[in-house]
């Protein structure tokens, strides 16, 4: 798996998929912008963190990127306390979309497929102070939107629907799919 995620890490382990954890060497992570569908840009994204990453182990490799979506507008990690206030602020009793982009290389045969996974998230109208609270109790830098779902306190969630390991960052039953098709 070309990612330190803890939470992907537990994932896996989680569904019994044994792995290994190597870095990811892709320099810049952006999405590449138009003609690609954000969907597409995603899945490239996550193609070339395991091509970028695929000189650190022979077999197949596990790359994903999560991204969360608001009004059209992507909420990636934020850069600081203020920008992590402002999404936590504009996400509060709102519905947004999480995509996890992932993608499966095998290194010995050049083989690839990548899919992306949805779901909708509906959160709470949140206070100032809850989100202030979140922010320093949590310091969700690495995390798209600027939360972690496992994490999230009590009056925070209204509803998710779709499945929970993508919003967390790893959709597993994506990568059993993945593995199953290029095992064929």
């Amino acid at each position: 798996m070309a990612s330190a995620s803890p939470r992907r890490a537990l994932l896996l382990n989680h569904h019994g998929l044994s792995h290994t954890v190597i870095p990811n060497l892709l320099l810049e992570e952006k999405l590449k912008s138009p003609p690609l569908s954000l969907l597409g840009a995603l899945r490239a994204l996550a193609y070339e963190k395991a091509v970028a990453s695929k000189a650190q182990y022979q077999g197949l490799i596990l790359a994903a990127d999560t991204i969360v979506v608001l009004d059209n507008h992507c909420l990636g990690k934020p850069r600081n306390q203020q920008e992590a206030l402002s999404f936590l602020t504009a996400l509060s009793g709102n519905t947004h979309e999480v995509i996890t982009g992932v993608c499966i290389l095998n290194t010995i045969t050049d083989k690839y497929r990548c899919r992306t996974d949805k779901a909708k998230v509906s959160f709470s109208p949140l206070s100032p102070e809850m989100i202030t609270a979140y922010i320093q109790d949590y310091q969700p830098f690495d995390k798209a939107g600027a939360y972690g779902i496992q994490e999230l306190p009590e009056g925070f969630l209204r509803e998710v629907n779709g499945s929970f390991e993508t919003v967390m960052g790893l959709p597993v039953h994506c990568v059993k799919s993945l593995i199953q098709q290029l095992s064929h």
